[in-house]
């Protein structure tokens, strides 16, 4: 693809992994959940965590996308109706797939891996939200 990897590793820090490719820009037709024109308004999600600072990222993009976002420590605090909660969503540091697949067999739909990644909560909302809520 025309692209370049490479890794930057310090003994007793870790390691990190990089790459460039060459590609074609995708359709910019289709209406993404971060389109300006998109109305996040309608949007109702709650995020359960016993860290605070997973709360408080939540609340960042909640403001940010003007999306109404309740936060609690743990789902008995969630009496609400909610388009999506991120705690049926495992958000757990325990990120093998052995611990992915003891999420969803304990009945979570999905697994966030933490640190959060923007781009992974933007993706589960897609995936999990409907079409309508999304447009309206």
């Amino acid at each position: 693809m025309g692209g370049k990897i490479w890794l930057v590793s310090e003994v007793g820090k870790g390691s990190a992994f990089s790459f460039t490719i060459k590609a074609k820009r995708g359709d910019e037709s289709h209406k993404g959940l971060l389109s300006p024109d998109v109305n996040l308004g309608n949007i109702r999600i709650m995020a359960v965590d016993d860290n605070k600072d997973i709360l408080d990222y939540f609340m960042e993009i909640s403001h940010e996308f003007k999306v109404h976002c309740d936060t609690a420590i743990s789902g008995e605090e969630a009496p609400h109706k909610y388009d999506m909660i991120f705690m049926i969503i495992a958000m757990t540091a325990n990120v093998f797939r052995e611990d992915i697949e003891k999420c969803l067999e304990a009945g979570m739909d999905n697994h966030l891996g933490k640190p959060l990644d923007f781009n992974e909560i933007i993706n589960k909302l897609r995936h999990y939200l409907p079409r309508n809520k999304q447009e309206e």
